[in-house]
């Protein structure tokens, strides 16, 4: 349909626009009526956004006036369409500029050639200049252009990682054209590249209410729920991303391949669909670090991560190199090198010796051997020009990652400079860090202490049929809380008892929900006295799982238990 309406288009503007004539006069008014029709014919398809058939137009009408001031800007325009096509348009632009100044059009496709050499090649600041050059005059003529703003923004941004002046030019490029709605999207972006979490929740609302919101940026709204500690409302967000995600995209989020060690991998593997999504589950809620609340902490992090590792390292390969594989296992690494945002990371770029001094320290911390430094490991002299050129993605810039309390470490390079990082040689133990377990928690692994719980179950009939359980539990107070009252000293301790089917779904209203109970301990077992907590659950009869949370509130240690339990049928 598109090659037949090109064809009429082209017919209908040879037809028309060619009259015979022999006065000189005349001629040059056919000419200009012709270039005319063509230029028109030429901006109706790239309206269409059917490039190529506007270069036919346009170079038609060139042949005719190679200065012809819109034949210019429409060539230019239309090479812009084409990929790799920025740096021919600017032949076009320049001398449309030259041809009418006064036009702003022009000046706009200029600086919007510049913008896209800047942010694809690697000596881009040059053309960053340029293309805020162009900007300033078209924004001291016509301060409410409904795109330059929004093209400052983008420069600011990619180009310069000035933030500030990416926000604020996002922001003003909304309030004069409030319907722009890359803008709304580029400001949330710029938001959460700057870590200025409360702009970018409020951008981002704004985002999601658009008709038409792409699922890509949803997870930046996610991401500042998720750094302001609104942990709910992060994991809504992820929701209503999953919901409209490619199933391919969506599936990154679930898979655990990026977790498990090798055995589990395999255990994983030999089962169905079925035991795959019990297994999930109970994988999943078995490192819960809080299940008194809502959202479950860990679960919401590795959404983060992954989400993380789609934005950072994935320019070259889908859907990450190597790094993602990391950062998905182990989270953000202790010490970075290289180039990066505060997305999830806290130190962005810092030098050679600085990574170095913080290695070499770390090192002395676990009692590893003492590091030397050797200069110019990382950055030899020769390309330390090149180094300041490269672009905010990483380019060729080589990356050293190190996690303290696992001793590992790792450096990255990217030797043809295609956005694909590679294990450099020299890093410590790749394929043994794969192996291993993935962290409970990020954070506070080191922290987590687990008692050795005592528990006991009677079962017999209530009512309507059910089977009642009484499930007791016995704890050694060693490390609990406690406090004095009238009565003598008391311990304090937060409990929750859950009841789940055996693929760990819950089982009605069984759910205990936490509480705070405090009380003496009731008798001794060797010497050590013992405090129980008893709880009474009804369910159906049939197999169950039962899993008990006692935590202490102020220190967060705490036990857990899983067992699997028989309510026999008493009816």
């Amino acid at each position: 349909m598109r090659a037949l309406f090109r064809i009429i288009l082209l017919a209908c503007v040879i037809m028309f626009s060619t009259p015979c004539v022999n006065n000189p006069v005349q001629a040059q008014q056919s000419q200009q009526k012709r270039i005319s029709a063509l230029c028109d014919s030429g901006f109706v398809l790239l309206d269409r956004e059917d490039h190529e058939a506007a270069q036919m137009v346009f170079r038609e009408a060139l042949d005719i006036n190679r200065n012809h001031p819109e034949a210019l800007l429409g060539m230019g325009r239309a090479m812009l369409g084409q990929p790799d096509g920025a740096l021919l348009a600017l032949n076009y632009l320049r001398r449309a500029v030259e041809q009418g100044p006064e036009n702003l059009e022009p000046h706009y496709y200029k600086a919007y050639a510049h913008a896209s050499l800047a942010r694809n090649e690697v000596r881009s600041r040059s053309d960053g200049k340029e293309a805020l050059d162009e900007i300033e005059i078209v924004l001291s003529v016509n301060p409410s252009h409904r795109n330059a703003w929004y093209l400052r923004g983008l420069v600011y941004r990619d180009v310069f990682q000035d933030y500030g002046e990416a926000i604020e030019a996002f922001r003003t490029q909304i309030e004069v054209y409030p319907e722009h709605a890359e803008a709304c999207v580029e400001c949330l972006k710029a938001a959460v590249d700057a870590g200025e979490w409360e702009d970018a929740i409020e951008v981002g609302e704004s985002v999601l209410s658009l008709d038409s919101v792409s699922w890509e940026v949803i997870p930046y709204l996610a991401a500042a729920y998720w750094k302001s500690d609104r942990l709910d409302e992060s994991m809504e967000v992820f929701n209503r991303f999953f919901g409209l995600a490619p199933e391919e995209e969506r599936n990154l989020y679930f898979d655990l391949a990026y977790v498990l060690t090798p055995e589990e991998a395999q255990e994983f593997s030999s089962l169905g669909d079925e035991g795959r999504q019990t297994y999930w589950n109970h994988y999943w809620r078995d490192r819960n670090p809080d299940p008194k609340t809502m959202t479950n902490e860990r679960l919401l992090e590795h959404f983060m991560r992954v989400a993380f590792a789609r934005k950072e390292f994935s320019k070259g390969k889908w859907p990450w190199d190597i790094r993602g594989n990391l950062y998905v296992r182990y989270g953000e690494p202790d010490v970075r090198a290289g180039r990066g945002r505060p997305y999830a990371t806290e130190e962005l770029i810092i030098t050679d010796w600085e990574f170095f001094i913080k290695k070499r320290d770390l090192h002395e911390q676990m009692g590893l051997t003492r590091l030397i430094y050797t200069p110019g490991e990382l950055f030899p002299d020769p390309y330390e020009d090149l180094l300041e050129e490269v672009n905010a993605d990483g380019g060729g810039t080589p990356e050293q990652w190190f996690y303290t309390d696992r001793g590992i470490d790792f450096a990255f390079e990217n030797p043809v400079m295609n956005g694909v990082f590679l294990i450099a040689d020299g890093s410590w133990g790749l394929m043994e860090a794969m192996g291993r377990r993935m962290p409970v928690i990020s954070e506070e692994e080191e922290k987590i202490e687990i008692f050795d719980p005592l528990q006991s179950a009677v079962t017999f009939r209530g009512e309507d049929g059910k089977t009642e359980m009484e499930y007791a539990i016995g704890l050694l107070p060693d490390h609990i809380g406690s406090f004095r009252s009238m009565t003598g000293e008391h311990n304090f301790i937060e409990t929750q008892i859950n009841l789940y089917t055996l693929d760990w779904l819950p089982a009605g209203e069984t759910t205990e929900q936490i509480r705070t109970i405090a009380a003496r301990p009731q008798f001794e077992i060797r010497g050590n006295p013992v405090l129980v907590h008893n709880v009474t659950l009804s369910a159906d009869p049939g197999d169950y799982l039962v899993s008990v949370l006692v935590m202490e509130p102020e220190t967060g240690v705490r036990a857990t238990v899983e067992e699997e339990m028989t309510f026999p049928d008493y009816s």
